[in-house]
């Protein structure tokens, strides 16, 4: 038997499988090639690849080494020709079959995570969409969910959709992960009503499925809701949840926080009431819950006087949020704006209660921001009132009187705290603005004594949110900086761009400049985006020469972004002969304008022209605009600028998933290799 089989290891690679069987019992499984051919138990010899079984069993029959009877041995021939059944299985296998230089379906998984944790998405498309076809390999649910999470997470909403209509097509069923990444990419698309439109699909379509959803899915569906404005739905899911009994986490509400957000007319409010309706539920903010409450802070307004009246004073009472018809348009799809009291905010007073009215900015702490800077610098106590012993101050270190001063900070007042600080009689001024908005809030130090008490240590967004919101005041931002030094927050290069930009716009122009002296303390490097800020400072061409100096001293280069912001410096001085300067300056360091760049200085001209039309017909124009200095300087300009437009290639914008597409050649070239 032995010497069957070392005979039957003689055949060709190219040669099918045979099963023979022997003695009407034992059957031998023979593999070569790549064709398979199964026999039936009655069958007779056939000739193979140029072998016949009947010779080669016949030639062991006739082998000198073999030993026992003279009869001749009882052999089966075997038929070789397949019938229907064997012929489907024929065919099964020739499709199945990888050769060996072919890459496995494990093996593009891997090749696939890491292109796209190289960041190379389109890469990724083209190994998923043209290698995987070549080398007869179907994606499984484990590849196709990669490829859309992928997608999901650069926004590119369309290829999602179409793979996930690929993998049903297969009939390959949808995982919690899957409908994870659906309303993920719906969260991120940036075409809002497309993906709105596909968010309420994918909701319906669950709930008449009956489908299951865990605590990830109800995240998941919270923050594509929140960000694409439907913010009722949002708060409808967690009702959604509660009676599925998937109970809210810290990062429930913080989607929650996100939604609430994403409405910037009347979203401050929402935050409020979000806010409360998680400290009732005995859950813990986090560090990123109050990035988030500073965030609204910054970001939305307090929207009509009516619905801010009633959100306080259900703050204030403590009672439990059942949404009235005010909070309950607050919160519908249609609610209307009102936009009117939004543009009168600055100057409405807003009393919740008739006893005494307080202003808001007597309600602000007692001692102001450059004593207590002065405190934390020098171990002062006696501005701050505290009951320290001199002997007790001077044994702590500065960092332990900063905790203890916001300890004892309890007079402030506070809408975001679990026991709200209001002493039952609050009048709100100027509500309009985020500095006002962070003093309902606590301010600076109730922000941070608030959490100091849930054990949420702030982190540098906390703090570049916080120096955003923060009055327009020097003191008070380099009493935050200190803060920041004695809680072991390391300060970078970004938090400093950010304040640059804050005092620029504030129009602080020195005071920006005193921080690049912050960023050489620190031993931090300017980078482009510093010089970006700093030229918000830069008002006037001698200003603009000398930070251009600076600028190449540093070995930076004119960039678009800078340059745009020259440019409306200059167009908001009417400076052409500064605006001609920073042109040239474009046209020697070879930068192309794009079209924020040419729309500012198609803005000016026309201005410009307009008013001389208004001159021409005897109206009133600044006199500024009639002087010889400004039409000699604007004649300059127009010459000067139409030369220069010819010489310019304009860059055009590209679409959101250009970068995500690639052409025939492109993908020939990724499957050679």
């Amino acid at each position: 038997m032995m010497n069957v089989i070392r005979r039957l290891l003689k055949f060709p690679l190219n040669s099918p499988i045979h099963y023979i069987r022997l003695d009407g019992k034992q059957k031998v499984d023979i593999i070569y090639g790549t064709f398979r051919a199964l026999a039936s138990e009655n069958s007779t010899a056939k000739t193979l690849s140029g072998h016949s079984f009947r010779d080669i069993l016949s030639d062991d029959i006739n082998d000198a080494d073999t030993f026992g009877s003279l009869a001749p041995s009882k052999f089966y021939e075997i038929d070789t020709r397949p019938d229907s059944e064997s012929e489907q299985k024929l065919n099964e296998y020739e499709e199945n079959f990888i050769p060996l230089e072919q890459k496995t379906q494990g093996q593009f998984l891997l090749e696939i995570r890491d292109l796209l944790n190289a960041g190379k998405l389109k890469e990724a498309l083209i190994v998923f969409e043209k290698q995987m076809p070549v080398d007869k390999q179907k994606p499984d649910k484990y590849i196709y969910n990669e490829m859309m999470s992928s997608c999901a997470k650069a926004g590119y909403f369309e290829k999602v959709f179409e793979i996930f209509r690929k993998m049903r097509d297969r009939g390959i069923g949808a995982s919690d992960c899957t409908y994870t990444i659906l309303f993920n990419a719906c969260a991120n698309s940036p075409f809002k009503e497309e993906a709105l439109s596909k968010a309420l699909y994918l909701k319906m379509k669950l709930k008449e499925d009956n489908v299951r959803l865990n605590l990830v899915n109800y995240h998941s569906i919270i923050k594509a809701f929140g960000r694409l404005g439907e913010i009722n739905i949002a708060f409808q899911i967690v009702d959604e949840m509660i009676k599925a009994k998937v109970y809210p986490t810290t990062e429930t509400f913080n989607f929650l926080l996100q939604a609430a957000i994403s409405d910037k007319k009347e979203g401050f409010k929402l935050v409020l009431v979000t806010w409360h309706k998680m400290l009732k539920m005995k859950v813990t903010p986090s560090v990123y819950s109050y990035n988030l409450l500073l965030r609204a802070v910054r970001e939305c307004s307090v929207g009509s006087q009516e619905s801010l009246k009633e959100v306080i004073s259900l703050i204030n009472s403590r009672s439990e949020w059942e949404p009235t018809p005010v909070l309950r348009n607050l919160l519908s799809k249609g609610k209307k704006k009102t936009s009117r009291f939004d543009k009168k905010m600055n100057s409405t007073q807003v009393a919740l209660m008739t006893h005494s009215p307080v202003p808001l900015r007597e309600l602000l702490p007692p001692v102001p921001p450059y004593q207590l800077l002065k405190f934390i610098r020098d171990g002062n106590p006696e501005p701050l009132s505290l009951n320290f012993s001199s002997q007790s101050v001077a044994a702590e270190s500065p960092k332990r009187r900063l905790l203890g001063y916001l300890a004892k900070a309890v007079d402030l007042p506070n809408l975001v705290a679990r026991n709200p600080n209001l002493k039952g009689v609050i009048n709100i001024e100027e509500v309009g603005k985020r500095q006002d908005r962070l003093a309902l809030c606590g301010g600076l130090v109730g922000i941070l004594q608030d959490m100091n008490l849930y054990d949420a240590k702030p982190n540098l967004k906390t703090c570049t949110e916080l120096m955003l919101s923060l009055p327009d005041n020097s003191a008070e931002e380099e009493l935050l900086i200190e803060m920041m030094k004695l809680l072991d927050i390391e300060i970078d290069v970004d938090f400093c761009n950010m304040l640059i930009k804050k005092r620029a716009m504030s129009k602080r122009h020195k005071d920006a400049d005193k921080v690049i002296e912050l960023i050489n303390e620190l031993n931090l490097r300017m980078n482009n985006v510093t010089f970006g800020v700093l030229a918000f400072t830069c008002i006037s061409k001698e200003k603009t020469k000398e930070f251009m100096k600076i600028m190449k001293l540093g070995g930076f280069r004119l960039n678009q972004v800078i340059a745009g912001s020259l440019i409306n410096n200059a167009t908001f001085k009417n400076d052409c002969n500064f605006l001609t300067y920073v042109l040239d300056e474009c046209s020697r360091q070879k930068l192309k304008p794009d079209t924020y760049i040419l729309k500012k200085l198609e803005d000016f001209r026309h201005k410009i022209l307009n008013i001389y039309k208004l001159r021409d017909q005897d109206k009133t124009v600044p006199g500024y605009f009639l002087s010889e200095d400004f039409n000699k300087s604007f004649r300059k300009f127009s010459t000067y600028y139409r030369n220069w437009l010819r010489s310019q290639d304009v860059v055009i914008p590209e679409h959101p998933w250009g970068k995500f597409k690639y052409t025939e050649e492109e993908a020939k070239l990724v499957v050679s290799e």
